[in-house]
């Protein structure tokens, strides 16, 4: 599936969601027209197995071959690559702050909204599944609201919220070396509830103001494929300019 099709699959999506059937029907004709435009011009066989090929369908689940791999030595390793100097970082007092000093603070709303609105998702190492805190947010809000208004206002994340179940995904069928392997962290559900409600607050609102247009990256219906349509687009309409000197020589070199 190429990036043009699944943008316009996007669109037709978005285009359902608002309403807009006729939209949605021009897009759904067009993308049937390149559809039976490839299966002819490539053969049925060979389309579905470029797509297979792309989207990686058929293929099987990758595991660790544990005959390569002593579990030991794996833990190990994981272990030492997430204590690296660099990302350890070592509070040495509280954040003071000046009398009258406006703190953030996370509305209660916003956490019951967080709450009501998670979905089924790995737990973590306290163990605490997803629909505690789904089932009873009105009880569990104004208790966490406190708790995270506290963190924020000394300016710390706790220890407890770092920690993380690691597990080990090899980045191909074959993976014989321990940089062949991805490590995979899942934190606790409530240290990823916080991130979420400071996010939504804090962050997103300011990459909204002060990001850049051609920034794609962590920002809400955007990703890269839209990066990829949008640098296409540049290279045609540099190619069709009359003033093509400067980007041919980019190209040759």
């Amino acid at each position: 599936m190429t990036p043009y099709i699944t943008l316009m699959l996007k669109d037709k999506k978005s285009a359902l969601k608002r309403g807009r059937i006729a939209i949605a029907q021009k897009i759904n004709n067009k993308i049937g027209q390149m559809k039976l435009h490839n299966i002819k011009n490539f053969g049925s066989k060979q389309w579905w197995r470029n797509i297979d090929n792309i989207t990686h369908r058929k293929t099987s689940s990758k595991c660790i071959d544990w005959n390569t791999f002593d579990p030991n030595m794996l833990n190990e390793a994981l272990a030492n690559r997430s204590k690296r100097k660099n990302d350890v970082v070592c509070y040495k007092e509280l954040l003071h702050t000046q009398n009258g000093t406006e703190l953030p603070e996370i509305p209660l709303g916003a956490i019951s909204h967080v709450f009501k609105s998670c979905k089924q998702s790995a737990s973590g190492p306290n163990e605490i599944p997803y629909w505690i805190f789904n089932k009873f947010s009105f009880v569990l809000a104004p208790l966490y609201q406190y708790c995270w208004d506290t963190f924020i206002s000394m300016g710390v994340f706790p220890e407890c919220y770092k920690l993380a179940n690691t597990i080990p995904l090899p980045k191909s069928n074959i993976s014989k070396t321990i940089d062949g392997i991805r490590r995979i962290s899942v934190t606790s559900f409530s240290s990823r509830l916080m991130e979420r409600c400071v996010h939504q607050l804090f962050i997103n609102p300011n990459i909204r103001t002060l990001g850049d247009i051609h920034q794609f990256a962590y920002k809400k219906k955007s990703s890269t494929i839209n990066c990829l349509v949008f640098l296409q687009y540049f290279i045609l309409q540099s190619l069709d300019s009359v003033r093509t000197a400067g980007f041919h020589c980019i190209m040759a070199a």
